[in-house]
């Protein structure tokens, strides 16, 4: 038992390193898992008096839940005030669909019934699209593009961006780290703007993959944080969880919030061992947005599960505006 014990010590010893460390970032992908792991080990080394043991799982326990605070909500466990939810509703899906993904009629059927207003896909390709294309009548406002510069959608796997609500504006970005194109508008919701990026990131297979990944990040960051627009998303695969070193300066730089806030043991990759898995499918926001409630469903053939999040944009008050 003491074996067990302390090789759950080292477990969480390397995840705390992955927090900081890309090199071990495959551990700090299971934090939310881990933090319930380490607890019970603690937990079992008090009752067993292992006093050593215990001590050291306790500061790593105290360290892990220190990390994932604003992660941990007690709030999630009991019903929400909806009289509170004042403001414009609206229902993002994102979804990476997987490029060989053959069951088109069950996906077309399972996106039309999510009733989404705002829809990202990555991995879209022209037999996917052409089973949605009953779906322009519902979301006339889109962008598509391939996954890689001076490609064709038709011929590889892209990202799309679909829209019930009108474009300000709409543009393909390419990022030069990776080389990878993603989508990006500005999206006129009820006289209100938000700017949206959508990406999918590229896989961390390989370590140069991984700085690939990394930079695409931190230019992300730097998109965000020069972007003029105070409401703005990030909708997509980033490859990665919260818990990576770029994927929390992302989040620090360019003042986003996660959906998973209150819901950090969601998971959405891989699906096919739901509901464990970790969340690389990601719903980013900042602004006077606020997120109401989130959920996954089921990804019909893909290894990935469709990530569904219901969003508040605050309407301003004319008190606050009026000169």
């Amino acid at each position: 038992m003491r074996l067990i014990l302390y090789l759950a010590l080292i477990v969480s010893i390397l995840c705390g390193l992955g927090n900081y460390l890309p090199r071990f970032e495959f551990v700090a992908h299971l934090q939310p898992w881990i933090l319930a792991g380490i607890t019970a080990m603690c937990v079992i080394a008090i009752l067993k008096r292992y006093w050593v043991v215990s001590s050291l799982l306790l500061i790593t326990t105290l360290y892990h839940v220190a990390f994932t605070a604003s992660y941990i909500s007690l709030h999630s466990l009991f019903p929400r005030d909806t009289s509170k939810d004042h403001g414009l509703p609206f229902r993002v899906l994102q979804f990476n669909i997987n490029a060989d993904n053959g069951r088109f009629d069950d996906l077309a059927t399972a996106m039309e019934h999510a009733e989404a207003d705002l829809m990202v896909i990555c991995e879209a390709n022209v037999h996917i699209l052409g089973r949605l294309d009953h779906l322009h009548s519902t979301y006339p406002y889109r962008i598509e593009v391939a996954r890689w510069p001076n490609d064709s959608i038709l011929g590889v796997s892209g990202t799309i961006l679909w829209s019930k609500y009108p474009f300000v504006h709409s543009n393909p970005l390419t990022l030069k780290e990776g080389n990878v194109q993603a989508c990006h508008a500005v999206v006129e919701i009820e006289g209100q703007k938000v700017s949206i990026y959508a990406v999918h990131l590229l896989a961390p297979r390989t370590e140069a993959q991984i700085g690939d990944r990394d930079a695409g990040t931190h230019e992300l960051a730097e998109l965000l944080a020069s972007d003029p627009e105070p409401n703005a998303m990030i909708i997509g695969d980033l490859n990665q969880s919260v818990w990576t070193p770029a994927a929390r300066k992302l989040i620090k730089t360019a003042r986003l919030q996660s959906i998973l806030k209150g819901r950090m043991f969601m998971s959405t990759w891989p699906g096919s061992i739901y509901p464990f898995g970790i969340a690389i499918d990601h719903i980013l926001y900042r602004g006077s947005m606020s997120c109401i409630g989130t959920g996954t469903l089921d990804g019909i053939g893909s290894d990935h599960r469709m990530l569904v999040a219901e969003m508040i944009l605050t309407t301003p008050s004319k008190e606050t505006t009026a000169p």
